[in-house]
């Protein structure tokens, strides 16, 4: 095995984020709606309305273009059924094992649900409709979705507030980070609490998720976006290359990962991916997040290659 580029050692100060994720909790749950004004005033110089009216939802319909919306109701139709058809697999059980004996389980939804629905550096409709739509089918009596302004549009992008809207949402919020976590899970002025929270989210949602559960349940931890490549001799660089950047402009901690067959081709993926970089965008992100995090590793064999993706994968 040749470590062609491996992951920055000795990496920036690391935040305390547990702490300051649990201070932010405590201040939300303390001081209710005021705490978060302060929040979406602090970090994300948001000081309009919390609850989004019938006529936010409508300015974000005008704004878009009607394909943008015909693509969402498609996609939202794709995972209704797709949600349905999980639905009839889960069957009620009821059985009188003897007389007076009856043994079994009941299917019952939670009487309301929270949607975290990511803002950050893009769009994320699709994260709304794979969120909100499942509670929907599963017949959640109150489906709250919430997500952090978008600076462009001063409010939630209308492209996401759209997917909530077809997707089904009862109330939704403009907030984000811990701080909506913690109104979500405490409950404010303003918002009741929910039974369970949902959806990704960066560092500070998914450790403000870890420490409200038990005050309500959540789906999972996610980490960072990752990805990782195998490949011989015979793939194109520039496709690789395009593949570990499309994570890699996700978040300064997304991690991608070459695993090449061929230090020739290790090589000339790097190449190409300097080159891309710099005609990118989201270079700045891209760059720190490759800098960082980034590895290619050159190994003999497939076998060789798969063992080593299962040991840098495994959790």
């Amino acid at each position: 095995m040749k470590i062609i580029k491996d992951a920055k050692k000795g990496k920036m100060q690391e935040v305390d984020v547990r702490q300051k994720v649990f201070n932010i909790l405590e201040d939300v749950r303390k001081n209710g709606d005021q705490a978060l004004i302060e929040y979406n005033k602090k970090f994300d110089d948001y000081t309009g309305n919390m609850r989004i009216t019938a006529d936010d939802i409508k300015r974000a319909y005008d704004s878009l273009d009607e394909q943008v919306i015909k693509d969402i109701r498609f996609a939202a139709e794709r995972i209704r059924r797709f949600a349905e058809i999980q639905k009839d697999s889960m069957r009620e059980v009821k059985e009188v094992v003897s007389p007076g004996v009856i043994l079994g389980h009941r299917i019952i939804p939670v009487q309301s649900c929270a949607t975290y629905i990511p803002g950050g550096r893009y769009p994320l409709p699709s994260s709304a409709l794979m969120s909100i739509i499942p509670a929907k089918v599963a017949n959640v009596p109150r489906i709250v979705a919430c997500s952090p302004p978008d600076s462009d549009v001063g409010s939630i992008n209308p492209a996401t507030l759209v997917a909530m809207d077809i997707a089904g949402a009862d109330e939704i919020y403009c907030m984000g980070g811990a701080h909506a976590i913690g109104a979500l899970a405490y409950g404010t002025e303003t918002i009741k609490p929910v039974d369970m929270i949902v959806g990704p989210g960066n560092i500070w949602v998914t450790e403000a998720k870890r420490q409200v559960f038990g005050t309500v349940g959540i789906d999972f931890l996610a980490g960072p976006s990752e990805v990782l490549i195998i490949a011989d001799e015979t793939a194109e660089p520039d496709f690789i290359a395009s593949d570990l950047l499309a994570q890699s402009e996700h978040d300064p901690n997304a991690r991608g990962i070459l695993i090449s067959l061929s230090e020739d081709l290790a090589h000339r993926v790097i190449s190409s991916l300097e080159k891309l970089l710099a005609d990118l965008e989201t270079e700045e992100v891209a760059r720190k997040s490759w800098q960082d995090n980034g590895q290619v590793i050159v190994v003999d064999s497939v076998e060789d290659a798969v063992k080593l993706a299962n040991k840098l994968l495994e959790v």
